[in-house]
Order: structure tokens, then sequence, then C-alpha cells
């Protein structure tokens, strides 16, 4: 089953690894990349509690990372609330 756009677990995180170890490496994010997205909001908003945060809110957060291309038409709120579980997630297991 694919998860966020990989078909593998190894190849959702190798796409990660090399935009947080190789400098300057541009990584286009789009709605496919729920996994990807869930690490860049958890990066850039540390404070806040999941629990909290509303799919509107993890809406406007995605479509405004620098990162972010895609058709803001094609959100719904099975990817939102994807990359909702992704970002809780990883608040409990972490990587």
């Amino acid at each position: 089953m694919k998860h966020g756009g990989f078909d593998t677990p190894l190849q959702k995180h190798s796409g990660l690894l090399n935009h947080h170890l190789i400098p300057n490496c541009l990584m286009t994010l789009t709605w496919e990349s729920t996994y990807a997205i869930a690490l860049e909001l958890r990066r850039q908003h540390p404070e806040v509690n999941i629990e909290e945060v509303s799919l509107q809110q993890i809406y406007q957060w995605t479509i405004g990372l620098n990162e972010f291309e895609d058709d803001l038409a094609l959100a719904n709120d099975d990817i939102l609330y994807t990359i909702y579980q992704d970002w809780f997630e990883e608040n409990i297991h972490g990587l």
C-alpha cells in the first residue's frame, strides 16, 4: 500500500534524507508527499500541540511551505488527515 506517495518505507525516507543531508537540495512537495509535509510542518512548528491543530490550519501551513508546489484544488480532508496522522505519529515515535 502506498503511504504518502511512496511504495516502500525506504522510498518514503530516502528523499527526506537527501533533503536534510545535502546542502541546498530543494525538494518539491505535493499533496502526495504527506509524510514529508508532516515532517516539515513539525520542524517549522515545534511548539505546536498537534492535538489542537485543525485540518484548516494544516492546509494553510502546507500551502505556505516554500517547497510546496501543487494544485490547491486537489486538497481534501483525507489528504489533510493523513498529514495530521503522520505528524502525530512522528511526535510519538520520532526519528
